[in-house]
């Protein structure tokens, strides 16, 4: 989620690159000796990227990416010691810390003018910002049924739905539940207690003699009898 959430934030600020270069961490890509039932199954950080066109590139090693590596260690370094002087104890005051103070200072001491200034990012269009929250949210397709909780799709849909069919399952980074079929959000409710079964008590003598005939039943064989022996009860 924390990866998620960094990636949203990223690509509402400067656009979608066009490719990320990343290492063979199990969050980026699925790792064939940890997931030996499905190896070609795409992480969440890779579904979200094929969603969203952006072509992923894994590292073999961490020398293939030098230049983030050495920029990990100064950060690991630099950044903790600045972070003590400053008497920084929590995640927002460290990253109003980052963007006021940090980062502009490191910037200014260390970047580097590229070559080329041109910004490979592609722009975001307005559909596409409102589906961020939808593509960057961890998705599984399941039945109605959702960490522990049980829910219950409502009849009345704005698709149709059948018995059977396959709806994903959206948690959002804001921890929302979005139950989606075909780009279409379902409504649904959550049920706070399952049903219980009711289960029929069998006396002793049901379970020696079964089920008792109705009184009018035909195979009510006493009572065919009593009324054939004593047609005065039969008449009264």
């Amino acid at each position: 989620m924390t990866t998620l959430a960094f990636w949203k934030e990223y690509v509402e600020t400067n656009g979608k690159p066009c490719v990320i270069y990343l290492d063979m961490f199990s969050t980026y890509k699925n790792n064939q000796k940890k997931n030996t039932v499905n190896v070609l199954e795409l992480t969440q950080f890779q579904r979200a990227c094929r969603q969203l066109g952006v072509e992923v590139i894994n590292a073999h090693s961490p020398q293939a990416k030098g230049r983030i590596e050495r920029l990990f260690q100064t950060l690991q370094d630099r950044l903790v010691k600045e972070l003590r002087l400053k008497n920084i104890s929590s995640i927002t005051e460290a990253n109003k810390f980052l963007v006021e103070v940090f980062i502009p200072w490191f910037n200014k001491k260390f970047a580097v003018v590229p070559k080329k200034e041109t910004n490979l990012h592609t722009l975001v269009t307005t559909k596409e910002l409102s589906q961020l929250s939808s593509v960057l949210s961890v998705q599984d397709q399941r039945s109605i049924m959702h960490d522990g909780k049980l829910y219950q799709v409502i009849p009345k849909q704005h698709a149709l739905v059948r018995i059977g069919d396959l709806i994903t399952v959206q948690t959002r980074l804001d921890g929302q539940i979005v139950i989606v079929k075909q780009d279409t959000e379902l409504l649904f409710k959550e049920i706070l207690e399952r049903s219980k079964k009711v289960v029929e008590v069998k006396t002793e003598d049901s379970r020696r003699f079964g089920n008792k005939p109705k009184a009018g039943h035909p195979w009510n064989f006493k009572q065919q009898t009593a009324l054939s022996l004593n047609p005065v009860l039969a008449q009264g």
